[in-house]
């Protein structure tokens, strides 16, 4: 698992998306090292203020979008990220990195939702969710598994070379 003081996330979207506010949820480990979705241990919720726009055949602003965490010790045992409000033509054209603090890295979201196009969707991703995003027909909202369908994808600088993994845990 993960380990954090004051910290940075990056999310990182080469592609054209326009998402009103991101949301990264930790939960610490609670006493003896455990925690889990039914646990008591508080969920810190951090957020960023503003939209994140994705350009066409261009990486999104801000590029990247960066959140401060702040507040936690210890061990973190979950993190979810959702993306509020999420509107895009063609989906299968947006690629995700979420970059922790330490450059552990994943792929959570690419090559999804073929070209059917997405107005409003919130997207909840959990390492604990019952399935993975379609690939081939519309998003909805609801909580899925990090998803990547077609393998390790190239992210423009100042992004890291991705690890090629989807779990949040990464």
């Amino acid at each position: 698992m993960m380990r954090y003081s004051v910290r940075r996330f990056t999310f990182i979207a080469p592609l054209v998306v326009a998402i009103s506010f991101l949301t990264i949820s930790l939960r610490p480990a609670m006493p003896g090292g455990k925690s889990s979705a039914n646990s008591p241990a508080p969920v810190a919720q951090f957020c960023n203020s503003g939209s994140i726009t994705i350009n066409a055949l261009a990486a999104a602003s801000p590029y990247p979008s960066t959140l401060a965490v702040s507040g936690m010790t210890g061990t973190i045992t979950a993190v979810t990220v959702t993306l509020n409000n999420f509107n895009h033509t063609f989906p299968d054209d947006v690629d995700i990195l979420l970059v922790a603090p330490g450059g552990q890295n994943a792929i959570i979201m690419s090559d999804v939702g073929g070209g059917v196009a997405a107005t409003n969707v919130t997207l909840t991703l959990d390492d604990a969710a019952g399935s993975s995003l379609p690939n081939e027909t519309a998003l909805t909202s609801g909580t899925f598994k990090p998803t990547n369908f077609e393998g390790v994808e190239g992210f423009p600088a100042p992004a890291p070379a991705p690890s090629g993994g989807s779990a949040l845990s990464a």
